[in-house]
């Protein structure tokens, strides 16, 4: 298939009054047909033009950690935590809007354990 290239975006918040860079990447199309996005021109990459989605934007990768579970490791807590490379520890106020159908967060993910029974039991890798 054809290479297209592809850049990182900043994403304006309009709750927090913010930009933020996004780990996603899309075609310099895709970015100006999203309003509050504004493309970062140094970012370029060239990709397969099989890796992007239907709106012109790199597929997320879900990378799979078959088997990756522990019980909670804080004290007194029943809860299984799970790891995640794109979680948000607790404080992060996950899709605080949306804005033309793309969800605005307030922090980027990260690695990192979520527990199943308590939010803030979350814990870098």
């Amino acid at each position: 298939m054809a290479m297209v290239t592809v850049y990182r975006f900043e994403v304006y918040n309009v709750v927090t009054d913010q930009t933020t860079v996004r780990p996603r990447e899309g075609t310099l199309d895709a970015i100006l047909r999203t309003r509050r996005l504004q493309p970062l021109m140094e970012t370029a990459r060239e990709v397969d033009e099989s890796e992007l989605d239907g709106d012109g934007f790199v597929r997320r990768q879900r990378v799979h950690q078959g088997g990756n579970t522990r019980p909670c490791t804080q004290a007194g807590c029943s809860g299984t935590q799970t790891y995640s490379p794109l979680s948000y520890p607790p404080g992060s106020q996950a899709g605080t809007g949306v804005a033309d159908g793309v969800i605005v967060w307030d922090a980027d993910p990260q690695q990192g354990w979520s527990c199943s029974v308590d939010r803030d039991h979350w814990q870098c890798p």
